[in-house]
């Protein structure tokens, strides 16, 4: 049975964030871990995993606390359902929510699971440590290991799941179309993202300002116009693109040339969030910023409240106004309401 989080006497404040000042919100507390991943369905559907077998569930009341028991860290999380949720975790876990309870599930051994990701219950994925891969049909985890021994780091499943990507170090990309494919990416630093708008439209990006795009056919070089290392990427649209990184980088991406939008940023950048309209980045140190705009194109700093490094940011979706969780360093959950 979950519990409210503020019982564990464990748990510190999880801050929240209402778009004028800083509130403590006294049901939702937390342990002092790092979060490194946020997936949800709807506003009142979101969970949050980190360090320490940390996994956390925001529901219409607020945060419970629904660790696994594993102290695991877990590394990423990806939700088919309500009642079908995955995760994996440090020492190759495999963990799963039924709807009523997480249980660690069998799977292949002999990877570092890093991954998650999928289109439906029957059809999941994940990827990891020296070349590892495994698929979910909806009944049993198969290896499909891919030939390498580059640790895969990013996943992206193509709509209908016909097609994945899985992206990490050395530059190495494989495909799979039935089987695992390397494609030539003529790069040979790692690689620390990857999105995607379907199988013929993906883009890459990591050490030394890389950007690598996929057109269906092969990978071209993108001129990104820095050398700072890129850590993240966002957009909802191929003509807006964000790629953020390292000492206040972000580069943009019009649907024709990248362009240079560092005005105002400060410190390194792990996770920016953009739907066309609205764009904003978060990084070390707690740094939070909304870009503007117009003729100057700044961004501008918005307090967090916190010193807390900020790692990833989610949508959390609601009719009437923008909401955004961001998750960070010792158990720092913020929720900005533009």
């Amino acid at each position: 049975m979950s519990r409210p989080v503020a019982q564990d006497p464990l748990l510190e404040a999880i801050l929240h964030w209402d778009g004028s000042k800083q509130l403590v919100s006294p049901e939702a507390l937390m342990g002092a871990v790092e979060l490194t991943d946020v997936s949800g369905l709807s506003r009142t559907d979101m969970w949050a995993v980190g360090e320490a077998g940390a996994i956390l569930h925001r529901d219409a009341v607020g945060w419970r606390n629904l660790r696994s028991g594993p102290t695991a860290t877990i590394y990423s999380a990806w939700a088919a359902s309500e009642s079908d949720i995955w995760a994996v975790a440090a020492g190759g876990m495999i963990l799963h929510w039924d709807g009523s309870a997480w249980r660690t599930v069998q799977g292949p051994a002999g990877s570092e699971w890093l991954a998650v990701a999928g289109v439906s219950a029957s059809d999941v994925w994940a990827v990891g440590s020296a070349g590892g891969a495994m698929h979910w049909n909806g009944t049993t985890w198969s290896l499909q290991p891919v030939q390498t021994t580059a640790d895969l780091r990013a996943l992206y499943v193509a709509p209908g799941g016909a097609t994945v990507f899985a992206a990490g170090t050395g530059g190495n990309v494989y495909r799979y179309i039935g089987s695992w494919q390397k494609l030539t990416t003529n790069i040979t630093v790692g690689l620390n993202a990857l999105w995607g708008a379907g199988s013929d439209d993906i883009w890459a990006a990591g050490v030394g300002g890389t950007v690598i795009h996929w057109n269906g056919t092969l990978w071209s070089t993108t001129t990104s116009g820095t050398t700072q290392e890129l850590t993240a990427i966002g957009g909802s649209v191929i003509s807006s693109l964000w790629f953020v990184g390292a000492n206040g980088t972000a580069q943009f991406w019009d649907g024709a040339m990248m362009r240079s939008r560092n005005t105002g940023l400060s410190g390194t950048m792990r996770a920016v969030f953009s739907n066309g309209t609205a764009t904003y980045a978060a990084g070390d140190g707690g740094a939070f910023y909304r870009f503007n705009p117009g003729m100057f194109a700044t961004w501008t700093p918005v307090s967090s409240g916190t010193n807390n490094s900020l790692r990833a940011i989610a949508l959390r979706p609601q009719p009437m106004a923008l909401e955004l969780l961001l998750l960070g360093d010792s158990g720092t959950i913020l929720l900005y309401k533009s």
